[in-house]
């Protein structure tokens, strides 16, 4: 797609809100249910390589404090 993917999605949102034409309607729909699909599975993909947990601590700061109870 030559443009974000968001900026696509928004795009198919407004068409379909603003169109008449049931047929046209409907082919817009599965273009937005296809662009969402895509967009799902590009985040689940940077989800996956999001760093969790004890890679992003720093050093000095992978105990707790007295006073917070740890």
């Amino acid at each position: 797609m030559p443009r974000r993917m968001e900026d696509e999605i928004r795009s198919l949102c407004q068409q379909i809100l603003a169109g008449k034409d049931d047929e046209q309607q409907i082919a817009r729909l599965a273009q937005l249910r296809r662009a969402l699909h895509l967009h799902i599975e590009h985040l689940r993909a940077r989800v996956i390589d999001y760093p969790f947990g004890t890679e992003r601590r720093h050093p000095e700061r992978t105990s707790r404090p007295a006073d917070l109870g740890g």
